[in-house]
């Protein structure tokens, strides 16, 4: 992904290299928690997402259950 200086404008120059993605990146999911509390929060992601309950989707793993 490349670095934005906002949500629709790429930022020309920049060495920001926190949010790139693999070649092959097509979303993240985030699933906060497997407890009672968090059982309905799941988002997907269109950026790359860091954290415990993130993984990235790619082409091999799109399909999976």
């Amino acid at each position: 992904m490349p670095p934005m200086s906002n949500g629709i404008t790429v930022r020309d120059g920049n060495t920001d290299t926190r949010h790139r993605a693999r070649p092959d990146f097509l979303a993240s999911i985030c699933s906060k928690g497997n407890d009672f509390q968090n059982a309905k929060y799941v988002s997907i992601l269109s950026s790359p997402s860091v954290s415990a309950g993130a993984f990235t989707v790619i082409k091999d793993n799109f399909e999976k259950h």
